[in-house]
C-alpha cells in the first residue's frame, strides 16, 4: 500500500489519531480548518481559516 503525502480528518471526537501522512494533514474542527505536521523535530496545528463547523471539536492552534 502506497502511503498518502497528505491526508485529512474530521475531528469528532476526542484525542486526534495519530497523523497517518508523510507531509500533513488537514483537519476540520469545529472552529475552522488547521494543516497538523509532525517530524522528529516539531508539532505543529495551524490555522488555515476560521470558521464555524457544528459537531466538531474546537483546537487551539500550537507549535512545538
Amino acid at each position: 500500500m502506497i502511503d498518502n503525502l497528505v491526508t485529512y480528518h474530521i475531528h469528532k471526537h476526542t484525542p486526534l489519531p495519530p497523523n497517518g501522512a508523510l507531509a500533513y494533514q488537514y483537519i476540520l474542527a469545529g472552529n475552522g480548518v488547521f494543516v497538523r505536521a509532525q517530524t522528529c523535530f516539531f508539532t505543529a496545528l495551524l490555522p488555515v481559516t476560521a470558521v464555524t463547523v457544528r459537531g466538531c471539536h474546537h483546537f487551539v492552534p500550537g507549535f512545538n
